[in-house]
């Protein structure tokens, strides 16, 4: 793993890419400059996902294979060779005490940080067909799973089984993606050019959000407030309680793969074409400023932060 290390870090950008890599790049809010901090190229195929903690990195990809990386010593840390098919989706447990992950093969698999000991697997989490997402309640103790076959799945991850599904078929043709709001709150799924915001107290939708093209990626700024890309280039923000949208934002003409927020403060952009751009998210400005960016020339697919990144000299 090439790497280079870097002093007053505010947070690190792993990115996975079609060409096989998965790159770092260290944001400093003191230069304000996005600064490569490694390279590996550990795959051998498209990297489909990415997840981090405060020390580690893992990366799965069209290979079938999730890579483990150490982000103190900048080294490999393993390989898990589990599923049998492309890994959709990789995510640490909030508490990093568990790494999850999914799979075109249809199974699900829970694995013990440090040990990497397989502790759970689903074989068929969704009868048989591809698990596309995996979204974990901030407690850790519950996940939700959608599945190629449009259900939702609910899993106790203390008693390490199933508990409902919901069937999602009349919301869209396909499920893209499920995530969290910071507390738990709410929870999104995109299909298409649709974001159906879920409140857990109603149990249902609170709010339907549509565009004019398709949803690329999602991340909540806190537990009220959804930010969103999509393929005609632009950044969305709306508000759950308000039912409203807060600003928006051309970023590209290229669509925006990858959106992360990091501590209400910053969010992460990733463009299709290979540029990456921080935005600083502030109370007296009516929408973020960009105010760092880097190209990396290649197309890159996925996106994880870490932080917060502690690096010292060599």
């Amino acid at each position: 793993m090439e790497s280079a290390s870097l002093l007053n870090c505010t947070f690190e950008v792993i990115v996975g890419t079609y060409e096989d890599f998965v790159l770092g790049y260290v944001f400093s809010n003191e230069s304000k400059e996005l600064v490569q901090s490694f390279a590996t190229r550990s795959h051998q195929g498209s990297v489909r996902c990415v997840s981090c903690t405060s020390t580690l990195a893992a990366s799965g990809g069209s290979d079938e294979v999730i890579q483990l990386y150490n982000m103190v010593t900048r080294k490999e840390a393993g390989t898990i060779m589990q599923h049998e098919g492309t890994i959709s989706h990789l995510q640490f447990t909030p508490e990093q005490s568990h790494l999850i992950s999914c799979s075109e093969d249809g199974s699900i698999a829970l694995y013990r940080v440090g040990s990497w000991q397989l502790e759970k697997v689903w074989a068929s989490a969704h009868k048989g067909s591809g698990v596309t997402s995996i979204g974990i309640h901030p407690s850790s103790k519950m996940a939700l799973s959608l599945g190629q076959n449009k259900t939702l799945r609910t899993w106790n991850l203390i008693k390490g089984r199933p508990a409902y599904t919901v069937n999602l078929s009349n919301l869209g043709k396909q499920m893209d993606s499920v995530i969290w709001s910071t507390r738990g709150s709410y929870f999104a799924v995109s299909s298409d050019n649709k974001i159906y915001v879920f409140d857990v107290t109603l149990a249902g939708i609170k709010m339907t959000i549509e565009c004019t093209s398709r949803i690329t990626c999602m991340s909540f700024l806190n537990d009220t407030v959804i930010c969103f890309g999509e393929n005609g280039g632009f950044m969305i923000c709306h508000s759950v309680q308000e039912e409203s949208e807060l600003w928006r934002i051309k970023v590209a003409d290229s669509r925006v793969k990858c959106l992360s927020c990091v501590s209400e403060k910053w969010i992460v952009t990733g463009n299709s074409d290979g540029q990456i751009i921080v935005w600083e998210v502030s109370e007296t400005e009516s929408q973020p400023v960009q105010v760092a960016a880097s190209n990396i020339g290649t197309r890159l697919i996925c996106m994880s932060i870490r932080t917060p990144v502690k690096i010292e000299n060599n």
